[in-house]
């Protein structure tokens, strides 16, 4: 099996697992809903489309192959924000008032951990290059192996949002520990900017962040855990 295939099917297996621990924690919250439902597909649809249209967009890739499963370009900043944003639309005009961040946030870093490992297969986010010990040789250099920094860092963010699931707001926690992880991995990325300067990947890290502090100390009255379905 050549890698491309590797990529593709782990790709494939954290798409999976994240709609599957969706569901779960929704049942868990007895929120499993028609309704919730299509939320699920809706985000993830969103997400991936904006996703690739955010990669051709900072890269000025064709736009010819933004249906193309092979091509490549599936950034998880752009998904994440393109999601979110889908989602609280898909909210308003399906009547549901109830919080979906909590699925959002243990299926999101799951999906993640795999989908990076599909990076390390298909050879795309890779990182600088070094001589440090546990470098490794990527496009005809020693390199960061950042496909398993970012792996890494969703495995240890998905622990902290499972185990603190029940005692906080973990979406808004999510929020903070992906965006700050990244923030800091982006260094190691070969993408980031010469001298230490923020790259355009990592601004937008600090308006997830931002977005993570607001949402955290937003008023618990207005996070409403019931779920009322039907148009306004």
């Amino acid at each position: 099996m050549n890698s491309v295939v590797l990529g593709s099917l782990f790709n494939a297996i954290g798409y999976a697992v994240g709609a599957w621990l969706y569901w779960f924690e929704a049942k868990r919250r007895k929120l499993a809903t028609p309704g919730i439902s299509r939320i699920v597909i809706i985000g993830a649809i969103a997400g991936v489309l904006l996703a690739r249209v955010v990669e051709r967009l900072a890269e000025g890739s064709n736009f010819g192959s933004l249906l193309d499963p092979s091509s490549g370009g599936r950034t998880i900043l752009g998904g994440v924000i393109g999601g979110w944003i889908a989602v609280e639309i898909a909210k308003r005009r399906m009547g549901i008032r109830a919080s979906t961040g909590p699925m959002w946030a243990v299926a999101l870093p799951a999906g993640e951990f795999l989908g990076r490992i599909g990076c390390w297969f298909n050879g795309c986010c890779f990182g600088r290059v070094c001589t440090l010990p546990w470098a490794v040789r990527q496009h005809g250099d020693l390199r960061h192996p950042t496909q398993m920094y970012l792996a890494a860092s969703a495995a240890v963010i998905f622990g902290i949002v499972w185990w603190a699931r029940d005692r906080t707001r973990v979406f808004p926690l999510y929020l903070l520990l992906w965006s700050s992880s990244r923030f800091v991995i982006e260094y190691f990325r070969e993408s980031a900017k010469p001298g230490g300067s923020i790259s355009i990947a990592q601004w937008a890290c600090l308006g997830v962040f931002a977005l993570g502090i607001t949402l955290y100390v937003k008023p618990v009255s207005d996070n409403r855990v019931e779920v009322i379905e039907g148009p306004k």
